[in-house]
């Protein structure tokens, strides 16, 4: 029974590390050369009749070869997308006035819960580097409301 549940894994395993394989175009003989094996292992890990071992996998992920999809049968969701890679590239690259404006638009873009408590008013002032944030509102607001932008300055009359 033992020998049985180990022959049906490895089975697996072989038919997943097959497809990751043929995922990334390379003959057996290419896969076995990137995970120093010869290709007659290779087979035999394909087959299901040998387990690769942790070097083996070390050398494939390397490659390219999404090693948890091989052992758990499971995508590595951890790998970002085109876009989310230049997100966070570009993030990276920011000060810290710049990443707290970005933080800001996000917070702002994303849909809060709805509650169906009466609308929150918090008045908080932060300082990110001389990005001087006023007020905040979260929830919905029902009540009226004006908003004020720019200078407390002196008003200049128009000639018309």
């Amino acid at each position: 029974m033992r020998m049985q549940q180990k022959t049906n894994r490895m089975v697996s395993i072989g038919d997943r590390l097959r497809d990751e394989r043929k995922r990334t175009s390379l003959s057996q003989r290419a896969f076995a050369e990137r995970g120093g094996v010869t290709e007659k292992t290779q087979v035999l890990y394909e087959k299901g009749e040998r387990v690769p071992d942790a070097i083996y996998l070390e050398k494939i992920a390397a490659a390219g070869v999404d090693v948890l999809f091989v052992l758990t049968g499971h995508r590595n969701s951890a790998e970002l997308s085109p876009d989310e890679e230049v997100l966070v590239t570009g993030y990276r690259s920011l000060d810290a006035k710049g990443r707290a404006g970005v933080l800001g638009m996000i917070a702002g873009m994303t849909q809060q819960p709805t509650e169906s408590a009466p609308a929150k008013v918090a008045k908080v002032r932060q300082n990110f580097e001389g990005a001087s944030i006023g007020q905040q509102v979260t929830g919905d607001v029902t009540a009226p409301f004006s908003i004020n932008m720019g200078s407390a300055g002196r008003k200049k009359k128009r000639e018309g």
